[in-house]
């Protein structure tokens, strides 16, 4: 995954659709706190992204196609590995019409954090979910019934597979279940991107 991520940062992808025909209006998900998100806060507490094109939607519409060509790569390597025909499986999965979910979570310190939730244990929806982080560690995932720190090398991209990959695959890939905890001395950024049909 690594070696993907670095071949991507160096090469460019050619676009399908112009930034500059983009919705000029972006509705983030529902969190504790919005505050203001670039001039937009409505009272509901939703945020609103406002984009008048220009480098900010450049860049979110790059790495959107950036990150789907990742997810399209691994899930022709799984499908591979399930014994089915590449072909078969973009058709099946609708991969051109993939879904792509972001959410930005913020944690800031915490004084108690043995009294606090980051996030309560989940599994994703959808196929395969990026995470990529500001280096502070906080997630973790379950196996066999035990919690365990990820660590997420500078630069990378961790990967879960999520409950709709747990179902295509008839249970070979399982989806995995994972929370976020806080800490009492730096703050933790991830941003999160779900990908499905």
């Amino acid at each position: 995954m690594a070696a993907i991520a670095n071949d991507l940062a160096q090469q460019q992808v050619a676009t399908s659709v112009e930034p500059s025909k983009l919705n000029s209006g972006v509705k983030t998900g529902k969190s504790r706190d919005t505050g203001n998100l670039d001039e937009g806060n409505n009272r509901r507490g939703f945020g609103v992204l406002r984009f008048a094109g220009g480098r900010k939607a450049e860049i979110i519409f790059e790495y959107a196609e950036r990150s789907r060509f990742v997810a399209r790569t691994l899930l022709q390597g799984m499908s591979e590995n399930l014994g089915l025909e590449e072909v078969n499986v973009e058709e099946i999965l609708k991969l051109d019409s993939m879904f792509q979910l972001f959410a930005v979570n913020y944690y800031p310190p915490c004084p108690q954090p043995d009294q606090a939730i980051g996030l309560p244990p989940h599994t994703d929806h959808g196929l395969l979910t990026f995470l990529i982080q500001n280096g502070v560690a906080g997630l973790q995932i379950q196996h066999n019934g035990k919690w365990f720190n990820t660590n997420s090398p500078q630069n990378s991209i961790l990967v879960n597979t999520a409950d709709q990959l747990e179902i295509f695959s008839n249970g070979k890939y399982k989806s995995v279940k994972h929370r976020a905890v806080v800490n009492n001395q730096a703050t933790r950024i991830s941003v999160v991107i779900a990908n499905g049909p």
